[in-house]
């Protein structure tokens, strides 16, 4: 009986963790000098050369509500870079902080991303978008904790996004010495 209650107790923290997140709460998650690395997601993305792993957002630069940075990713074993400009707002109807990402030419239409969850102890947050009308989802950790932990956000990602069928790893300890600089 007590364990159910622990679990009952423990889906209602996660329930409001999740329920409400900021602009301000993007704000902060974006606030870093270091790499915010994605650790995992719920999709595989394959490219010509093979699938990408050891994604990073590096060189970000927040000015007013327009954040533009770079993305690094191998994919196979070459790595690629990104130029990518988001811009930062809310929506009031979900209660989420919202960042729209997009080339800095707009050549395509920006991705969607809420923020679903922000940790600011362990610095880590779950991102949500739609791709081909299936809800995504994405762990983002700043590199301090990438390898200290980020239970938090694992739990929440297992509670909110899915089973672990949809749980894949991106990040392993050997992309933080790989050649692309920090």
């Amino acid at each position: 009986m007590n364990d159910f209650f622990v679990t009952s107790v423990l889906a209602l923290v996660v329930a409001t963790c999740t329920a409400n997140t900021t602009k301000g709460d993007l704000q902060k998650a974006l606030d870093t000098k270091g790499r915010i690395w994605t650790v995992m997601r719920s999709f595989i993305r394959q490219g010509e050369s093979g699938t990408h792993t050891c994604i990073y957002a590096w060189n970000g630069t927040l000015n007013g509500d327009t954040y533009t940075f770079d993305q690094y990713y191998k994919e196979g074993e070459n790595w690629k870079t990104l130029s990518l400009q988001g811009t930062l707002s809310e929506d009031s109807g979900l209660n989420r902080g919202v960042l729209t990402v997009s080339t800095p030419k707009k050549e395509t239409a920006g991705i969607r991303y809420t923020l679903e969850y922000w940790d600011g102890s362990q610095h880590c947050g779950i991102l949500k978008f739609t791709q081909s009308d299936i809800p995504q989802c994405e762990v983002h950790v700043w590199e301090d904790h990438v390898s200290s932990g980020y239970e938090n956000c694992e739990r929440v990602y297992e509670e909110y996004c899915g089973l672990s069928t949809h749980k894949h790893t991106v990040y392993n300890a050997g992309c933080l010495n790989q050649g692309q600089p920090r």
